[in-house]
């Protein structure tokens, strides 16, 4: 999981206030920070998967950074279980698809017809354990329909048992700008 924040956050105070809880326990986080973007991921390690599915609890104690508390469940699915779990437009510095399944995927599979965009042709796709990024041959912007057909494979010859269809929100680059270093302007 990924935390997002718009304004700089001190790592320590983020990792302090984060909690996550499996059955009742707390699990161990383990991060990976880029301030530059403002982005935290969140690795929560040693859950087993089990027969039936588990929740694990993400929890925010935001009063100490002037947010409200924010709690996320994220699904844990059984073992038996194969499917995707998340799908998310990742807009820079190449927009692209990032879709998350719950079991390392089949390298060799062709992906093509598997994942579409409604309307669109001419997806690649790259193969990362339990990850599939689907490139799109040029940038979009707007709202896209993306269509997950059932039948991806996983490691184990697993099969994905529905199709998916979800709509994501494609975005425009925003010009940015960054000074660098402390600079001074002198009047002419």
């Amino acid at each position: 999981m990924t935390i997002s924040s718009s304004d700089y956050i001190e790592i320590e105070t983020l990792e302090r206030i984060t909690i996550a809880e499996y059955k009742g326990k707390s699990k161990e986080l383990k991060w990976k920070h880029d301030n530059i973007k403002r982005l935290h991921t969140i690795i929560a390690e040693n859950i087993t998967r089990e027969e039936k599915d588990g929740k694990l609890k993400l929890l925010i104690k935001g009063n100490e950074i002037g947010i409200e508390d924010t709690e996320e469940i994220i699904e844990i699915p059984s073992i038996n279980s194969f499917r995707l779990m998340q799908m998310v437009v990742i807009q820079q510095p190449d927009q692209h698809i990032l879709l998350r399944f719950s079991d390392p995927i089949y390298k060799s599979q062709d992906l093509r017809g598997l994942i579409r965009i409604k309307g669109e042709k001419d997806l690649s796709f790259s193969i990362n354990g339990s990850e599939i990024i689907a490139y799109t041959p040029s940038r979009f912007t707007g709202t896209k329909e993306v269509i997950v057909e059932a039948g991806i494979m996983n490691t184990n010859s697993y099969k994905t048992p529905k199709k998916i269809e979800q709509e994501l929100t494609f975005e425009a680059i925003k010009p940015q700008v960054r000074l660098i270093g402390n600079g001074v302007i002198m009047p002419n």
